[in-house]
């Protein structure tokens, strides 16, 4: 009788044991997966970026008007957009203009108001996106002004100073091929891959031997308390 509870306390301390392995391996594996393919550690990096090193222009956005960007981003996962509007501080004050991100047919991806006294005239602001996007396909960015607010948005007036996403600049009803909204597109982008294995993946895999360990001794301390009863 004691020999066979002997066994059946085994068999439930060996099912117990495989269970918290598989439950252990589960999050090992689902650590991994992640850090790569999933973006739970990344980078934020600038990819597209407008060169206002020369001919950069101002161009007048008259009260209430709507400033639209088209672009194409290069990357799925896009982090920010940066822009630069001009405008008289002081009558910006307690003032907002209302960022948009649009696909082409309109649907709204983000929006978010923006207080102007939280940005610096004629300086790059950057609107946190975070969203995931369709790599090459046409979005636009578009930033409402109040009924009794205008401004100038700095561009770049020729094709070979934009930035590499920018497609077409559209301001109130003026549309413009050439010159396009001064921006930079930042995106989260993976680790080096050497870096994910050697700082992520192996850390992961010493800890996850280290609980295979601290289970052995576990299982092994019941077992040795059992036969003593």
């Amino acid at each position: 009788m004691k020999d066979k509870k002997i066994m059946t306390r085994n068999t439930i301390e060996t099912k117990h044991g495989w269970i918290l392995k598989g439950i252990w391996t589960a999050l090992l594996l689902a650590f991994m997966a992640s850090v790569w393919p999933g973006y739970m550690v990344y980078e934020e990096k600038v990819l597209g970026k407008s060169n206002l090193s020369r001919e950069a222009v101002a161009l007048d956005v008259p009260e209430g008007a709507q400033i639209s960007q088209y672009f194409c981003p290069q990357k799925t996962r896009l982090a920010g957009i940066k822009f630069a509007i001009a405008f008289d501080e002081i009558e910006a004050e307690r003032k907002q203009i209302v960022f948009t991100l649009r696909k082409e047919n309109g649907d709204v991806v983000m929006s978010r108001d923006i207080l102007l006294n939280q940005m610096d005239s004629a300086m790059y602001y950057e609107a946190k996106i975070g969203k995931r996007v369709n790599k090459g396909e046409l979005y636009y960015w578009t930033i409402a002004l109040p009924s009794d607010f205008s401004c100038e948005i700095l561009c770049t007036s020729i094709m070979e100073t934009k930035a590499p996403e920018n497609m077409m600049l559209v301001v109130g009803e003026q549309s413009y091929g050439e010159g396009q909204a001064a921006a930079e597109y930042s995106y989260r982008l993976h680790l080096d891959k050497a870096e994910i294995v050697g700082k992520y993946w192996i850390s992961a895999i010493l800890i996850y031997i280290l609980g295979l360990e601290i289970i052995a001794r576990f299982q092994a301390a019941s077992a040795s308390r059992f036969m003593q009863i």
